[in-house]
């Protein structure tokens, strides 16, 4: 086997990648993939993340400071294409994630932040007030942190839910057929809340797509705070679910 060094932009330790396959896909019986494309599903998912725009080679290979060519790292992505990671959008040269590209991701390639100093403090705010404010103000405040929509059942028989308006700005629902799609799901918010209710444990638990309660084009991240309390976060396939997660698991022991 050939070994491969990467040296990573933010000036930290080289990655070393085998070409062979992963050893996580061969134990868990997922498609496999070898350990550079492991690592190039996770630089386009990150960079997509951020930019919201569709990946391509010679952005990676330069953004990166991949020691590889941009067509090494085009036959790479066209693999990742083919196993469902990735796909092709008609008027880009460049990929973006599928769901599939994304749950590997959650399981995998992510490890979760730690949260600032100003995010501490405003979940620290929240813990004076009274119980139902509390719970409110709770979402509201993660509705700001996360810049997603926040769903709160309260006593289970009541949702309240704040941030909608960021579902709205998100570029992936910026057309008007996506628009009414999204409008339709929050029309129903209470029967789509009822059919994710179940997956809610007291772990953090993502849903990504077809996955859960709201579409193919939304994915949830949830807690359950009490037997009939519980906080969802809903946006887009593209959210930054490390750094939500972590948000959620602080809550948690806050809360």
């Amino acid at each position: 086997m050939r070994v491969l060094i990467y040296l990573c932009l933010s000036g930290g330790p080289l990655w070393a990648g085998v070409e062979g396959p992963s050893t996580r896909s061969a134990r868990s019986g997922e498609k496999q993939m070898n350990t550079r494309q492991e690592q190039l599903l996770k630089y386009v998912i990150d960079s997509h993340i951020e930019t919201g725009e569709p990946v391509g080679s010679t952005r990676l290979v330069e953004g990166y400071r991949l020691d590889i060519s941009p067509a090494t790292v085009r036959h790479d992505l066209l693999a990742l294409e083919e196993e469902g990671f990735l796909m092709h959008p008609h008027t880009s040269a460049g990929r973006i994630p599928t769901a599939a590209g994304y749950r590997y991701y959650v399981n995998h390639l992510q490890s979760l932040p730690a949260l600032s100093r100003d995010e501490r403090v405003s979940l620290e705010r929240v813990r004076s007030q009274r119980e139902e404010a509390r719970l409110k103000e709770l979402a509201r405040t993660l509705a700001l942190l996360t810049n997603e929509t926040v769903i709160v059942a309260i006593g289970r028989n009541s949702l309240y839910y704040t941030g909608v308006k960021n579902l709205f700005t998100k570029p992936e629902f910026s057309a008007a057929p996506q628009v009414v799609a999204l409008s339709e799901l929050l029309d129903d918010m209470d029967a789509c809340f009822d059919r994710l209710w179940n997956d809610i444990t007291d772990e953090v638990t993502t849903r990504i797509g077809m996955e859960g309660a709201f579409g193919t084009e939304c994915s949830t991240i949830s807690i359950r705070m009490s037997p009939d309390t519980a906080y969802v976060l809903l946006g887009p396939l593209r959210m930054r679910y490390d750094h939500n997660m972590a948000l959620l698991k602080e809550i948690q022991k806050l809360f």
